[in-house]
């Protein structure tokens, strides 16, 4: 048996080098009907009657990606090489699941990424209709075989995996952003913005709805959170990129400034409430989404232009709300927060970025802004030991 299948696959690399050679599209299709004729025999022989099924079986699907690939990159059909990954990561999948066969669904999973590859190749060198119709088919593709292991998943809870979530999740993810450029027939920096918040809402979406929590239990799941949580920081990342870039449009990059704000906002309440092994402080995720909202603010004022003395007033206002929320939801983190981003605030106004005529009005200057820090730093002081005592006798009371 291992002498019939080694004979088979030696035929099948003669296919694969003249193939090559003369980059004919119907040797790639003998060679990919026998490379999937091959996985179906091994499928169905079982373990006790080969020896090595898996690794011919690897061989198989290693042999029908390579086919796919130089079909999709050597002949200019993009919509037949987006439907072949469709039809064989469906396949796959739809065998893996039905016969319960791990390595299927894993190959249907590389297929169904692998499909990508048809939309990223910008074969045509631009938009036009075929690469539109590519890109809507390939988007109703992946979104319906995406719904249809969703849907399995939620049905047949034995077989649920969150590696497969994840993949499901990012291969839409990139699907949104790569079909758009095709699909969004508007000015480029318009698209942009467009895709960024697309993109932003669908991961919002998936986190803070039961599609983040396991299939089966209804459990949350740590490590998909954090999947959601890397993609949405790098959406914050682009947020900044948009709001850096001189040459938009003033009103993009306002609507950019918004949106990053809002993805900052979106898992603050999650971080304040964090109790994970990188938080067993809590005073850490506290001082986080201060310094979070803090960088934001500071990119901005920096990449908008505003003057020095302006920004310096902005940051103390900043602070200044920081040391009032913190003491409003209890939480001693933003307060410290403040409390120091208030005085380095004060320091660079008053020090730096205010012109003395005379050393004399510097001199002053020193004593204004050591007074400045003094008064609010005994402000502080005062407030946090009057809330303490607040705390304690509430604590009595209910006792």
């Amino acid at each position: 048996m291992e002498l019939l299948f080694g004979l088979l696959y030696f035929g099948n690399l003669i296919f694969v080098l003249k193939s090559l050679y003369e980059e004919s599209l119907w040797m790639y299709g003998v060679w990919l009907a026998l490379g999937l004729f091959l996985y179906g025999v091994l499928s169905v022989i079982t373990e006790d009657r080969f020896i090595c099924k898996e690794i011919w079986r690897g061989i198989c699907v290693v042999i029908m990606l390579f086919v796919l690939v130089n079909i999709t990159l050597n002949e200019e059909k993009p919509l037949m090489s987006v439907l072949l990954f469709a039809a064989a990561s469906i396949l796959f999948l739809g065998y893996g699941y039905l016969r319960k066969d791990r390595f299927s669904r894993v190959s249907g999973f590389i297929f169904y990424a692998m499909g990508m590859a048809g939309s990223l190749s910008d074969i045509n060198g631009g938009k036009n209709w075929e690469t539109i119709l590519t890109s809507a088919v390939y988007l109703v593709l992946l979104y319906a075989i995406g719904l249809g292991i969703y849907l399995w998943m939620k049905r047949h809870r034995e077989d649920y995996h969150m590696a497969s979530k994840i993949t499901v999740h990012l291969v839409l993810i990139l699907a949104i952003s790569t079909c758009a450029k095709y699909l969004l027939p508007i000015d480029s920096d318009i698209r942009l913005l467009l895709i960024w918040i697309l993109v932003s809402a669908m991961n919002i979406a998936v986190a803070k709805t039961t599609f983040a929590n396991n299939w089966k239990t209804g459990a949350k799941e740590p490590a998909f959170w954090w999947v959601t949580y890397v993609l949405n920081a790098i959406c914050i990342t682009v947020g900044f990129s948009q709001i850096a870039d001189g040459y938009m449009e003033t009103w993009i990059r306002l609507i950019a400034i918004v949106v990053t704000v809002g993805l900052c906002s979106v898992f603050t309440l999650t971080q304040l409430r964090s109790h994970s092994a990188l938080a067993k402080n809590p005073l850490v995720p506290e001082l986080f989404v201060s310094a979070k909202y803090c960088l934001v603010l500071v990119f901005v004022l920096s990449e908008m232009g505003v003057m020095d003395y302006v920004a310096d007033i902005i940051t103390l206002v900043f602070a200044i709300g920081c040391i009032v929320v913190g003491f409003y939801i209890r939480k001693k983190g933003m307060r410290l927060f403040g409390l120091g981003l208030s005085i380095i605030a004060m320091v660079k106004l008053i020090l730096i970025d205010i012109y003395y005529d005379n050393s004399a009005a510097r001199a002053g200057s020193f004593i204004v802004c050591g007074m400045l820090c003094f008064g609010i730093s005994a402000l502080y002081t005062y407030v946090d030991k009057r809330m303490k005592k607040e705390e304690l006798t509430e604590k009595s009371n209910t006792l």
